[in-house]
């Protein structure tokens, strides 16, 4: 069963992450196909958790083999995030 995609990461993806063109991006979850693109729109749309990673892409998790790759993409982009905040504040 396929869940609907969330609206909040409808949001924050870019037409390339919802409709398959642009940048290639390594996979993070081969059973559901989720990218590290769909990750970082996920974790921007204010996921924290791999299970809120599944929702926002519209899936279910499976096998539980990429919670902990999962888990480091999401550490990875809050960190990218935070250390943007002060760049962008500045252009201010």
């Amino acid at each position: 069963m396929t869940v609907p995609v969330h609206p909040a990461y409808r949001a924050y993806a870019s037409k390339s992450q919802l409709h398959g063109n642009g940048r290639e991006f390594m996979y993070l979850c081969i059973c559901r196909a989720i990218r590290e693109r769909d990750v970082d729109a996920a974790v921007r749309a204010g996921a924290r958790r791999p299970a809120d990673i599944f929702k926002a892409c519209g899936t279910n998790p499976q096998c539980g083999g990429c919670a902990s790759d999962l888990r480091e993409r999401i550490s990875q982009t809050i960190r990218d995030e935070k250390a943007a905040l002060p760049q962008l504040a500045a252009a201010d």
